[in-house]
């Protein structure tokens, strides 16, 4: 239970300074649950740099989800990863963590938000376009299975 006295998750916003035991379990995560899973190596290149932010969501010690962004000059937040563990997918998890992502990448003066995601994630796509995202694109065989994606931006500010 959380100091709301309620079981819902807590978001917590985390930087990608000194924060090695999340930072291990979103990577776990990823390498368990994730369609497109990141090598050792580019995990350890991007959590390293000053430009990329991840938020998680977190019930105690185990985290639910993550969302991982590189900033870029620009005023982009280019959203390279969401991923939500699987028992607490279906619940709005996603959601939460893209929710309140947005709205601190906007407090921090970012003007625009781009992804790319599967052509074929329904959910996703559905979750994106709930929150005001426009189809830019596709782009072909774009994931190294060949499958298109959607890119995805909103105006943030």
């Amino acid at each position: 239970m959380n100091s709301t006295g309620n079981n819902e998750p807590k978001l917590s916003l985390m930087h990608c300074d000194n924060r090695d035991h999340i930072q291990q379990k979103m990577i776990q995560l990823d390498q368990e649950q994730m369609d497109y899973k990141w090598e050792s190596k580019t995990w350890k290149e991007i959590l390293d740099k000053p430009y990329f932010e991840y938020w998680t969501l977190m019930s105690g010690q185990e985290l639910i989800g993550f969302a991982l962004y590189q900033l870029l000059p620009d005023g982009c937040a280019h959203l390279l990863k969401i991923l939500v563990a699987e028992k607490f997918r279906n619940r709005g998890m996603a959601d939460k963590i893209f929710s309140h992502s947005k709205q601190e990448l906007s407090k921090r003066g970012m003007v625009s938000l781009y992804l790319e995601v599967a052509q074929d994630n329904e959910k996703a796509i559905n979750l994106y376009l709930k929150h005001g995202l426009k189809i830019l694109n596709i782009k072909k065989r774009f994931y190294s299975d060949g499958k298109n994606a959607c890119a995805m931006q909103l105006k943030l500010n």
